[in-house]
């Protein structure tokens, strides 16, 4: 299973600073249903008046995947072209580069970027899951999202970003990769959110930053196909039971 429920009120948040600084990239699954409207997917920025987002990503009304920045006056965002397909899982990879810079893959494909200056936000304190920060829509209170990581980009070519987004997109699990040895990307996890259930809202790359629901959500009825951490052995039961005894 994974999360849904969306609306204004209920959502997922972490009401302290997450991922503030560029180069970055955030990679997450999303289930588009059948709404015909932009959606906010997940966000990271400032939830003050200027509602300034280091990064935002969203699905357009066409089923596209932007990926956005956004400081007091301007919002750029790289738009791709690749449609997904509704009832289905899809990923995407959210780069934002730096203030003049951000790219969007679709299934590991599709890239497509913009050029856009604009300034950088002076701060991140939350971020924010199936709700915008600031002015925006919610995400479709029917549709799914999962396994949402956050890496820190920094010495990383956009090369190394894109061959990232790849790796997530194939069903990688964000720990094995974290966790390759001599890599860009080797210890660069910020954040990750498998969101398997309601319940399971702890930073699984153990950095501390848990979400807590706001309002209600509810368990969507898939997930999409995730390689298990390396080195965890599923717990089996060998034994007879006495549950009947």
């Amino acid at each position: 299973m994974a999360v849904t429920g969306w609306s204004d009120t209920n959502y997922l948040r972490r009401a302290a600073q997450v991922i503030n600084a560029y180069p970055l990239m955030v990679s997450c699954w999303f289930n588009r249903q059948t709404t015909a409207a932009v959606r906010e997917i997940c966000a990271s920025g400032n939830t003050g008046a200027t509602g300034e987002r280091i990064i935002y990503c969203r699905v357009t009304a066409t089923h596209t995947l932007q990926a956005h920045s956004a400081s007091t006056s301007v919002y750029p965002g790289a738009g791709g072209t690749t449609v997904l397909t509704q009832n289905v899982w899809g990923h995407g990879t959210f780069e934002i580069i730096s203030e003049a810079s951000r790219a969007i893959l679709t299934d590991g494909s599709d890239r497509q970027f913009n050029t856009t200056a604009h300034n950088v936000p002076t701060a991140s304190n939350a971020f924010y899951v199936g709700r915008a920060i600031g002015t925006g829509e919610p995400c479709g209170a029917d549709e799914g999202i999962a396994e949402i990581s956050g890496w820190d980009c920094s010495g990383m070519t956009t090369g190394n970003m894109d061959a990232l987004g790849v790796k997530l997109a194939a069903g990688e699990n964000p720990i094995n990769v974290d966790a390759e040895a001599a890599q860009p990307w080797t210890g660069r996890l910020v954040m990750y959110y498998p969101l398997t259930s309601t319940t399971d809202l702890t930073d699984a790359s153990l950095n501390g930053h848990d979400l807590s629901v706001q309002g209600s959500v509810s368990n969507f009825a898939s997930h999409p196909d995730i390689d298990a951490v390396a080195g965890v052995t599923p717990l089996t039961f060998t034994g007879t039971s006495d549950l009947n005894a």
